[in-house]
């Protein structure tokens, strides 16, 4: 199998892992193969779009589920992982000139509205297709775009936590390349799978469909 990210062929690395059985129904049935050459980890056959969509906009943060919107949203921006995140950022942006920050698949926004919340002139934007997330990021002064033809600026800071490991495809670069400036900082956090050591170990997969490792990002 073709690794996606360099060419280089891929060897067969395990069958996929659900969390919930029923996400088949959007998945499809799929394995994880891994380019030794680039150590990056993908599946196949990738799911079809459509479906994707779907399940993004209406199951995935859905009640009963992983990943849910628990009714603590309000102060869970709060966390300790939030804090961290911002500590980090702090250690090398001056807030004080950023004036807008982009934050694909933002979920409920913790990080943004974390940031906001001390530098009230911030402006906050997202791609975000949930239902139960747009609402919360509405309630929080996001600005809400469809896709990123849409958006006609560029931003100072562009965050995704957790959300580009669930794409089909790493055209997002050239994506957040057309809406950055000279001087605009990225900050991208994703799980680091250790294909040689831990990674067969992994409870489930749901929702990754691309896996990265320190080399391959």
């Amino acid at each position: 199998m073709k690794c996606t990210l360099c060419n280089h062929k891929g060897k067969f690395l395990d069958n996929y892992k659900f969390s919930i059985e029923s996400d088949k129904d959007y998945f499809g049935n799929l394995k994880i193969y891994h380019c030794e050459e680039c150590d990056f980890g993908f599946v196949s056959p990738m799911p079809d779009k459509n479906k994707l969509n779907n399940y993004y906009k209406n199951i995935y943060r859905s009640g009963a589920r992983p990943h849910e919107i628990s009714d603590s949203y309000e102060t869970e921006y709060y966390s300790q992982r939030n804090l961290s995140y911002f500590s980090y950022l702090s250690s090398f942006i001056d807030f004080e000139k950023i004036k807008n920050i982009f934050d694909y698949g933002a979920g409920n926004g913790n990080l943004g509205y974390l940031i906001k919340k001390k530098y009230k002139n911030v402006k906050l934007n997202s791609i975000e297709p949930s239902e139960t997330s747009r609402r919360i990021l509405k309630k929080r002064d996001y600005k809400l775009y469809e896709k990123f033809e849409d958006i006609n600026e560029k931003f100072d800071l562009i965050i995704s936590t957790r959300a580009i490991q669930q794409l089909t495809d790493i055209d997002i670069f050239k994506s957040f390349k057309n809406i950055s400036h000279y001087n605009t900082f990225i900050f991208i956090d994703v799980p680091n799978n250790e294909f040689e050591n831990k990674f067969l170990r992994r409870p489930y997969d749901t929702p990754g469909l691309i896996f990265f490792t320190k080399k391959s990002l």
